[in-house]
């Protein structure tokens, strides 16, 4: 569906009915732009998804809430509840993989 940028102040909102990939990334982390490229990617496959990005730079409390140590890092979450997290880069076949391992479950 859409590639939402968020923030400290509004991603509890954001992320409490639905289904989401969420984006933890740094501003200067090279294997985080990798990923956005990826996402993209997905995104354009899987419209029907809505991919959560936070900038963990900006934002320290909701990447200290949801234990983000290392960027970049995804969370799977459906209605507020975190169902799997990854760190590090995915490609475009590994990303749309792990998602719909739990879309469709």
């Amino acid at each position: 569906m859409a590639i939402l940028e968020r923030n400290d102040a509004d991603f509890e909102n954001s992320i409490e009915n639905g289904f989401y990939v969420v984006d933890f990334y740094g501003e200067n982390c090279g294997p985080c732009r990798l990923l956005a490229e990826t996402i993209k990617n997905v995104e354009a496959e899987m419209p029907f998804v809505d991919f959560i990005e936070l900038n963990t730079t900006q934002n320290t409390e909701t990447a200290e809430k949801y234990d983000v140590r290392a960027v970049p890092t995804l969370l799977l979450v459906r209605d507020g509840a975190v169902l799997d997290r990854k760190l590090g880069y995915m490609d475009n076949s590994e990303l749309s993989e792990w998602i719909g391992r739990y879309l469709y479950s």
